[in-house]
């Protein structure tokens, strides 16, 4: 089952609840949400548990970058991917899906294509949002989804390029 996981900053605004949405439309795909940072205290109300490091995105075969309304993500998310990079092998990241996704529209045009480069450099495949409302949102989410069952299914079967 595809597993995809969508970080943010802070606590789940309605897009990024959009984008899970979509995710978890796709049938079989399993969506977690976990914070990067500590922006605000967690209380017993703070639904989103936060990423313990770098290493636990590994096992992920999606990987949906949230910013933050603050756009504070950016330089967390490179270091936490250059810390990603570092504990797992090139090919581990190979094959993966990244998106990137502004929980802020205005924040997009900032936040959204750096976050996709950084996926990108790691040599994921990247899927790009086609806009910044819920609607944009949710088939964000259920593009990624689709895209990993794709790749899935291909790395099920052992198809290899000769």
């Amino acid at each position: 089952m595809p597993k995809i996981l969508i970080l943010l900053a802070g606590q789940p605004t309605a897009l990024v609840n959009a984008v899970a949405d979509g995710a978890r439309s796709v049938r079989f795909s399993e969506v977690e949400l976990r914070r990067v940072d500590q922006t605000e205290p967690a209380t017993a109300a703070a639904i989103v548990q936060t990423l313990a490091g770098a290493d636990e995105i590994v096992p992920y075969d999606a990987i949906i970058v949230t910013t933050s309304a603050e756009g504070a993500l950016v330089s967390t998310l490179t270091d936490l991917l250059e810390q990603a990079a570092a504990t797992a092998p090139p090919s581990a990241w190979q094959n993966k899906v990244g998106a990137a996704f502004a929980a802020e529209p205005s924040e997009a045009a900032v936040n959204v294509w750096p976050a996709l480069r950084s996926l990108g450099d790691l040599g994921m495949l990247v899927v790009s949002p086609s806009g910044y409302d819920a609607d944009a949102a949710r088939a964000l989410g259920a593009r990624v989804a689709q895209v990993v069952g794709w790749v899935t299914h291909a790395r099920s079967h052992h198809h290899h390029a000769h």
